[in-house]
């Protein structure tokens, strides 16, 4: 779908979010970077604006992640949420 389409902006946000979910959900993690790529790459000769590729990708990984911490717990016959804190990546800088 070419961003300059008349389909809603929530459409577009939505097929990326299906392209995301395929590439991180579906695939294997070895895979992961190479179909990231591919989308970025995709999405841009469909004239997706940059900023805008990378803020829904951005936004997919957060609740993609934020789903998989998310845990119940059953105490005394009853269902709590139990939240998952943050894992940190370190920044490397090329040399």
């Amino acid at each position: 779908m070419n961003f300059w389409s008349q389909h809603l902006i929530s459409q577009k946000i939505d097929t990326i979010a299906g392209l995301i979910d395929r590439v991180v959900l579906l695939s294997n993690s070895k895979f992961h970077l190479d179909n990231l790529c591919f989308i970025i790459k995709v999405l841009l000769e469909n004239n997706y604006p940059l900023n805008f590729i990378f803020e829904n990708i951005n936004n997919r990984l957060k609740k993609i992640i934020m789903a998989s911490n998310r845990k119940s717990v059953i105490n005394n016959n009853r269902v709590e949420a139990v939240q998952s804190l943050w894992f940190t990546v370190p920044f490397v800088r090329d040399y």
